[in-house]
């Protein structure tokens, strides 16, 4: 079973399927587990095998903003990078929905370089965050947070596959890093645009 949720995420080659089989563990996340705290050593690798984990960081006012979401076929850059230099985790992470992850020793990064297709996964995830957070930033720092609520929204609306999202106006607030009472009022302004419409716990998009 192992080895086919690897190949679907794109490792091909024997000798390293066998070696993720052989040093990894898969661990089971429910909504809202701890995956990685701030402060804390790093001890493993984890890669999403199904399932979304979101990573953040902590403001000393309190406040979180979300930085991106770990999806199947995914590891934490942010991760990697405290590995690599031998520092303690800048970030913290969770599980949005019930997950599935390959939680590796760090103590295999660095040889298993010697492989293409890990040398491949490594940099694509540390690239491919990279861009999500540049993208984070100019999106706090050109975007009103009624465009950053909808690109939000969006978001989540194109990888679930819906339109009806539940979710409260708290959690937005946390992944906007700002005030449930703010984000309520953004969002009702938003309903008498015709833009969504509000539930008890769920926002639906109209356009």
């Amino acid at each position: 079973m192992l080895q086919k949720y690897l190949y679907n995420i794109g490792f091909h080659q024997k000798e390293l399927v066998e070696l993720l089989c052989a040093e990894g563990e898969v661990v089971v996340l429910k909504k809202g587990d701890n995956l990685i705290e701030e402060g804390k050593l790093i001890r493993y690798i984890p890669i999403v095998l199904d399932g979304e984990i979101r990573v953040w960081t902590n403001y000393e006012d309190g406040k979180q903003i979300l930085l991106y979401y770990i999806m199947q076929g995914q590891t934490c850059a942010l991760t990697l990078k405290s590995v690599l230099q031998k520092k303690l985790s800048v970030v913290e992470a969770n599980a949005t929905k019930d997950s599935t992850l390959l939680m590796l020793p760090v103590k295999v990064l660095q040889p298993w370089m010697a492989y293409k297709q890990w040398n491949h996964f490594i940099l694509n995830s540390i690239l491919n965050t990279m861009e999500d957070v540049v993208d984070l930033y100019s999106d706090l720092a050109f975007y009103k947070l009624e465009q950053r609520i909808m690109c939000f929204l969006n978001g989540v609306s194109k990888r679930e596959g819906i339109r009806v999202i539940n979710v409260s106006h708290s959690f937005i607030a946390k992944e906007m890093g700002t005030s449930r009472e703010v984000v309520s009022k953004v969002l009702k302004k938003m309903e008498l645009m015709k833009k969504v419409r509000l539930g008890i716990e769920s926002i639906e998009l109209l356009d």
